[in-house]
């Protein structure tokens, strides 16, 4: 045992991560470092109840993937939601964990989302949650302000790490932080979390596209700023004829062919594809999904689609076009928008799940896409 624990010890002394101080602090999700995320939560500081507060955090979501010693942690107020008052004295567990559950897999029991070397750093501690100012939107986010710091048990910091040392065995696949509120006062406390997020959009027009209503305006397609798996993704279309039927479609590649001919196809020319002409108009996807409905009288309509809960599909893009139907715009009598891309932004590779009330027990309510953003050191 002396021996292994010598093996241990210069393992980690090879790696540099001995020593509080020696390596990086790590902000997790790391994603959110400097960023304030565009959710918040009163849970688990902000209720007169305990509360059960399990954060999973994937390993892509983390700025390290080597063996290390970990401290204590921060965590990080909202900024957004002003002004906070000192809350004392809360008592707090905090126990933390490699996984093998991954965060679109996280389970309601918490004791089935920790791995084998479950240990616990923060037995009974009284903690105050200082007060904070309203903040200049400039300097956004917080600085991590609540420490809780491990040193307090047995005297040492907890040797811990995503990737401990395991003969043989697969690396683990998440990091499992879980504090558990023993007792509170009442009082608002917000916590910044990740659950929203920011789908940057981008159109694209053929150069000779020039394909307008027969009022002589062009379609306006805009998308939803939130898009994530496992939610929707809602369109806007403006400057439609009023009440006229209007379709949106969708695609996951930008191009390629329809009906064995490549896009942009021009709905123009002297000889159209669909036999009347639609100058200046282009069809420029191959349809994934379709949907279709009318218009109001001030020519506006939204359509929206569901996106698969499959968290793959998160930092790609999805593309759509407008079409209508207006028999005063040209021949065809249709007309087309122009190709809009938006990127599908979350939800990051993390998960909560909490337990509210003394008689929570084992179990949570799992929300994807969520956790506390923390700083380890």
């Amino acid at each position: 045992m002396m021996m292994q624990r010598q093996v241990f010890a210069a393992l980690l002394l090879g790696l540099g991560l001995c020593a509080k101080g020696l390596f990086a602090q790590a902000v997790i999700p790391q994603s959110l470092a400097g960023v304030e995320a565009r959710s918040s939560t009163r849970l688990p500081f902000g209720i007169a109840d305990p509360v059960r507060f399990q954060s999973i955090y994937e390993a892509a979501t983390l700025s390290f993937a080597d063996n290390r010693r970990i401290n204590g942690l921060r965590l990080r107020m909202d900024g957004e939601r002003g002004a906070m008052n000192s809350k004392q004295f809360l008592t707090i567990d905090v126990w933390i964990s490699t996984s093998y559950v991954e965060a679109s897999g996280a389970s309601e029991n918490f004791d089935q989302n920790h791995g084998n070397d479950r240990v616990k750093v923060l037995n009974f501690e009284k903690v105050v949650l200082p007060a904070l100012d309203l903040l200049d939107p400039a300097l956004l986010p917080r600085p991590f302000e609540l420490e809780l710091d491990f040193n307090r048990i047995n005297g040492h910091a907890t040797n811990y790490g995503l990737t401990p040392v395991r003969v043989g065995r697969e690396v683990p696949k998440s990091l499992v932080v879980d504090i558990h509120v023993l007792e509170q006062p009442g009082g608002a406390y917000w916590m910044d979390t990740p659950f929203m997020c920011t789908s940057p959009s981008q159109s694209f027009s053929d150069p000779l596209e020039n394909c307008l209503t027969g009022s002589g305006q062009a379609l306006q397609l805009t998308a939803s700023d939130d898009i994530r798996a496992g939610g929707a993704v809602t369109y806007e279309i403006r400057n439609l004829p009023a009440d006229a039927p209007f379709a949106v479609i969708i695609s996951s590649i930008p191009g390629g062919q329809i009906a064995g001919l490549p896009l942009p196809l021009h709905l123009g020319g002297p000889a159209p594809i669909l036999g009347l002409p639609a100058d200046g108009c282009f069809v420029y996807l191959n349809p994934l999904s379709v949907r279709s409905a009318a218009g109001d009288p001030a020519g506006f309509g939204t359509l929206s689609f569901t996106v698969p809960a499959d968290l793959n599909l998160v930092d790609q893009q999805v593309y759509a076009q407008a079409f209508c139907i207006d028999i005063s715009a040209n021949t065809l009598g249709i007309v087309t928008s122009h190709r809009l891309s938006s990127l599908i932004c979350g939800p990051l590779r993390v998960a909560r799940v909490v337990g509210t009330g003394p008689a929570f027990g084992g179990s949570g309510a799992v929300t994807l896409g969520a956790a506390l953003v923390m700083e380890l050191y």
